[in-house]
């Protein structure tokens, strides 16, 4: 399995390029079961990055063609094409100053200037991100990918979440690990639904709350499995400290 990397390659519209494609195929042919893409932003509105920053993203329909580009090109091989989902960077963002500051779960101090106090996002932005988060996996799906992973780890905005060092919130996103499920249950998909978890590893328990199945009504008619990649670096909690929990997700025409 070839893992995320983040290469840069992005079209000016935040489109896989063809240098993206010929990367992944390059991996594929070269003997990868799975390929992974880097990082795919699903919002843009509520968590901004520079103008000018080389990053894919999946918030718009004009994406597609270089989705499916890249996933045929690993098909190509034989191979299984993987899309990797992130609802944003949070307190990680590098696209910070006092009059846009980033938002994350709580006032905290931003990575890139710790003067610089973060805005917490609000229930209705959580949302969003959330309802962006499955768009795009919907997207991934019409391109033909067969399994979406959702960024969570390394410090980024899903990992900030689930650490109360970054997540210092009273509401229903506040909380312990498992408290903040709904950002890693079936709501990453619109009409979704929670029916089983798969499994933990590396010691990672308890992890109902991540490990989750989910049929999206209004996704295509095709198999897509979705697992989390969850980093238990930042986790201070004991029960915490693997390196990965994984699902699958179903998406089946409604």
């Amino acid at each position: 399995m070839m893992a995320a990397m983040f290469v840069g390659y992005a079209d000016p519209d935040g489109s896989f390029s063809q240098r993206h494609v010929d990367f992944y195929e390059a991996r594929a042919e070269g003997g990868a079961g799975v390929v992974v893409t880097e990082s795919v932003l699903a919002d843009l509105e509520v968590q901004p990055v520079h103008p000018k920053a080389p990053v894919t993203r999946a918030d718009h329909d004009g994406v597609l063609p270089g989705l499916k580009a890249v996933a045929d090109a690993v098909h190509r091989h034989g191979a299984r094409a993987s899309f990797q989902v992130s609802p944003g960077q949070g307190r990680q963002s590098h696209f910070a100053s006092r009059e846009v500051p980033p938002k994350a779960p709580s006032p905290v101090p931003a990575f890139a200037d710790a003067d610089i106090t973060c805005q917490a996002l609000t229930d209705d932005e959580i949302r969003h991100l959330v309802e962006a988060c499955g768009e795009a996996a919907l997207r991934a799906a019409v391109a033909g990918f067969d399994m979406v992973e959702v960024h969570a780890h390394t410090g980024y905005l899903v990992d900030q979440f689930m650490t109360p060092r970054w997540n210092r919130r009273d509401d229903a996103w506040g909380g312990d690990v498992i408290a903040a499920e709904g950002m890693s249950q079936a709501e990453w998909a619109p009409s979704a639904s929670p029916l089983t978890k798969l499994s933990t590893s590396a010691g990672l328990s308890p992890a109902a709350s991540l490990a989750t199945m989910a049929e999206p009504t209004t996704a295509p008619s095709a198999t897509l499995a979705m697992a989390f990649d969850v980093s238990g670096v930042r986790m201070p909690n004991p029960t915490m400290t693997g390196r990965s929990v994984a699902c699958l997700m179903r998406a089946t025409s409604g």
